[in-house]
C-alpha cells in the first residue's frame, strides 16, 4: 500500500486539475485535466486505481467522489481498464 502511493504520488499531481470535477463542482472534467488523465493511465494505470481505492485516506490529500473519479477515463475518453489494475 505505502509502495503504491509512493509510486503515484508524483503522477496525481498531474490531476490536479481534476479537481474541481471529482469533489464534484463541475460538470465535466477540463481538456487540461484530460491531458493529465491521459499523461497519468500512459505512465501507469493504477496510479488511477490509488486515487480511487483511497479517496477517504486523509494521507492522500486529495478528497474526491470515487464515483466521478472512476468515470475520468470515459469522460476524458481515456483506455484504462480499472478492473485490471484493481490494488
Amino acid at each position: 500500500m505505502v509502495e503504491d502511493k509512493k509510486e503515484c504520488t508524483e503522477q496525481l499531481t498531474g490531476l490536479a486539475t481534476c479537481l474541481l470535477y471529482v469533489q464534484g463542482e463541475a460538470a465535466v472534467p477540463t481538456k487540461d485535466c484530460c491531458r493529465g488523465l491521459k499523461q497519468v493511465v500512459e505512465k501507469s494505470g493504477k496510479c488511477l486505481c490509488i486515487l480511487i481505492k483511497y479517496s477517504t485516506d486523509p494521507n492522500l490529500c486529495i478528497k474526491n467522489n470515487t464515483s466521478l473519479t472512476a468515470t475520468l477515463p470515459h469522460s476524458c475518453s481515456a483506455s484504462v481498464d480499472i478492473l485490471y489494475y484493481s490494488v
